[in-house]
């Protein structure tokens, strides 16, 4: 990789960069253990962006979407519905999941 490739890398990615280094940092104050990682949370997490990448590759988030905005007759409509459906999900399932599931689907 070329310098001016890792510049504008750098640029792109300032918030990863930023979260390694924070994320470094403080294994040195209070040091990193396995007992701190939940791996089963993070398999299931996986797991799922595995399945929102399948919907995405089969376009089941384009179908989606079609119906969506055919029920919409303005982008004020959208944007609410968006979020109530998102909010109202974040009650069943976890925010984290909710988001993992419904981001893809608003792009």
């Amino acid at each position: 990789m070329n310098k001016e490739k890792f510049r504008s890398w750098i640029k792109k990615e300032v918030v990863f960069i930023g979260a390694a280094l924070l994320a470094i940092t403080s294994s040195f104050f209070t040091g990193v253990h396995s007992s701190h990682i939940d791996f089963d949370v993070l398999m299931l997490l996986f797991n799922l962006m595995l399945v929102v990448v399948a919907f995405e590759k089969l376009q089941v988030l384009d179908y989606l979407s079609t119906l969506i905005l055919k029920h919409c007759q303005n982008t004020r409509q959208l944007m609410v519905g968006l979020i109530a459906l998102t909010f109202f999900m974040a009650m069943i399932i976890t925010n984290d999941v909710a988001l993992i599931t419904f981001v893809p689907l608003a792009l």
